[in-house]
């Protein structure tokens, strides 16, 4: 379910951006942040969806790819959904 709740509930058309700031649990100590968060939908390549993603405070960037119900298909560098 990563990032899928900020993806459906912005709803962003194609070439839209938008904020999205989250709660970040710290694991080491348990510490709760808020976290910014930045998407910019890119495309639409049926059934997929994509989206720059990035969290500046990690100075983190990245291409999300999700599947037509909105489910992470590829988060590069974190997961890739096994067939």
């Amino acid at each position: 379910m990563t990032n899928a709740l900020p993806v459906h509930r912005l709803d962003l058309e194609i070439g839209g951006q938008s904020t999205a700031p989250a709660a970040y649990v710290r694991a080491d100590h348990l510490g709760v942040e808020r976290l910014e968060q930045e998407y910019i939908r890119t495309s639409s390549e049926q059934p997929q969806q994509q989206y720059n993603y990035a969290a500046p405070a990690f100075d983190f960037t990245s291409q999300l790819v999700y599947d037509e119900y909105g489910l992470v298909v590829r988060y590069p560098g974190i997961a890739v959904r096994a067939a």
